[in-house]
């Protein structure tokens, strides 16, 4: 059980699938000072599964946003999706038992890791809009 959640989740390219989320959902996206030179970067700090009993683990992800306009940081913000401490835009987490997240070769690893990526894209493309207003 546990190699096919470990197997599952060590064939998610999760910063490509994220990568690939923010520059699909960011194309046609104006920066507010188009003349300032403006640096992104969306820093993946965890995802994969978490919690205390293998009858109730939660898919988790967090990253780190930081916005800077010519050199000055004008945004550093946390986006988490969890079961606690989760950012206030996040959806709930996917949470199951290790056998449920074992099932089918780790489908719902893969599906899970899939969807939290569009998630983090779209709440960081959220806030990047806000902070370049």
């Amino acid at each position: 059980t546990w190699h096919r959640v470990t197997g599952a989740l060590g064939s998610v390219a999760f910063e490509q699938e994220l990568l690939h989320a923010l520059t699909r959902r960011a194309q046609g996206m104006v920066p507010g000072d188009a003349g300032s030179a403006t640096s992104v970067e969306l820093i993946v700090n965890a995802y994969g599964l978490a919690g205390a009993r293998p009858e109730r683990l939660c898919f988790i992800a967090s990253a780190v946003l930081v916005v800077r306009v010519a050199g000055d940081e004008r945004l550093r913000d946390s986006l988490s999706i969890a079961e606690s401490d989760a950012s206030a835009d996040a959806p709930p987490a996917q949470c199951a038992g290790l056998d449920r997240f074992a099932a089918q070769d780790g489908q719902l690893v893969r599906d899970t890791a899939k969807e939290y990526a569009e998630v983090l894209a779209v709440m960081a493309l959220d806030r990047l809009q806000a902070a370049m207003q």
